[in-house]
């Protein structure tokens, strides 16, 4: 099942990272940020129909039509329990033709779900400031959509990105 997570995103690339992270979101460094369309949503999925560590960003159509997710462990933990989620249509250009962008420090998003006080949290994430992996965390961009493929070994789970 894929999930939208959440909209309203934002990427930081890479650059001068003398400036150390700082608390709060803040940028990292002197990279570029990149500003997605409102109407563009992250989306994962455990691996079923999406690789477990790419994250894709796109395009995505609601609809009124109910989505039962109290057998999905993983969308009830992340939603909640009481969330009612809706069916939505998307169409990720899986296998491209993907152009490597650059790479990313950081995310930014608003997530959706009980959670997130409906929508309202902003969230962020410092790649490799917890849990660092090895490897590079590489934006990538096709049309209109763009995907994080995270290193080996990466955690994407109801907390959001954990690790790297």
């Amino acid at each position: 099942m894929i999930l939208i997570k959440g909209n309203n995103i934002r990427f930081e690339m890479a650059g001068d990272r003398s400036n150390v992270a700082r608390e709060g979101g803040d940028p990292v460094g002197t990279g570029t940020i990149i500003t997605l369309p409102p109407e563009h949503g992250m989306m994962h999925d455990d691996g079923y129909n999406l690789h477990y560590c790419d994250l894709f960003f796109g395009p995505y159509e609601k609809t009124r039509k109910s989505v039962d997710i109290s057998k999905n462990a993983r969308a009830k933990a992340y939603f909640g329990k009481r969330y009612q989620a809706t069916l939505a249509r998307v169409d990720p250009p899986i296998d491209g033709p993907w152009t490597e962008y650059g790479d990313v420090v950081q995310i930014w998003y608003l997530r959706a779900g009980e959670k997130s006080a409906g929508g309202k949290t902003k969230y962020y994430h410092i790649y490799g400031k917890e849990n660092p992996l090895p490897g590079r965390v590489i934006l990538y961009k096709c049309g209109e959509w763009y995907k994080i493929s995270h290193p080996s070994g990466c955690r994407i789970d109801d907390q959001g990105i954990a690790s790297p």
